[in-house]
């Protein structure tokens, strides 16, 4: 399947500020937690995200990451395929 980077960032940017609060949530335990998730997630012919892991920062941060990626619902993409998809959260300390 295919479908456009542009519209996977835009959904992806609609659920930041869930995957903000993993981070800030993480935060409050370990204050100087920063780095880069990387996701790895599957969409699926209907637009579900059928699988989806992450790896970095903490072990919790990852999870709740690949939790929030998980629960999007993404169009269907075009050719009736799925879509595999790598995207980078980075994570740092507001000054």
């Amino acid at each position: 399947g295919d479908l456009d980077k542009a519209i996977i960032r835009r959904y992806i940017k609609r659920n930041l500020p869930k995957i903000t609060y993993c981070y800030e949530k993480q935060l409050l335990v370990t204050p100087t937690l920063s780095g880069t998730v990387t996701t790895q997630f599957f969409i699926s012919p209907t637009g579900a995200v059928s699988t989806a892991s992450a790896t970095g920062v903490s072990p919790e941060v990852a999870s709740c990451v690949a939790g929030v990626i998980k629960g999007i619902e993404f169009p269907k993409p075009r050719g009736g395929g799925g879509v595999q998809v790598n995207y980078p959260f980075t994570f740092s300390v507001a000054p």
